[in-house]
């Protein structure tokens, strides 16, 4: 229940999601980087974590945002996520 719970307020987040002014900081690949692909509601997206943040990128259609952990360990978020994933 609590990863059903989890999936759906993330997937409601997306539908909220809008263009940031986050800079990319960034150049290349990080070698302690996890992403995965998956299609949500007709839509390719890509979840992305960087080890030690506390932080993991959604990006959808070309936008990417931000969206914590919530105190939670990446790799519970990321078998939710995937639970929702069609």
């Amino acid at each position: 229940m609590k990863k059903l719970f989890l999936a759906s307020a993330i997937v409601a987040s997306l539908c909220f999601v809008g263009c940031s002014s986050d800079d990319d900081s960034g150049e290349g690949g990080t070698s302690g980087t996890d992403c995965f692909d998956c299609t949500l509601a007709g839509m390719s997206t890509e979840f992305c974590y960087t080890d030690g943040d506390d932080t993991y990128t959604i990006t959808v259609m070309g936008v990417e945002t931000e969206q914590s952990l919530g105190g939670l360990d990446w790799e519970d978020v990321k078998e939710g996520l995937q639970a929702t994933c069609e």
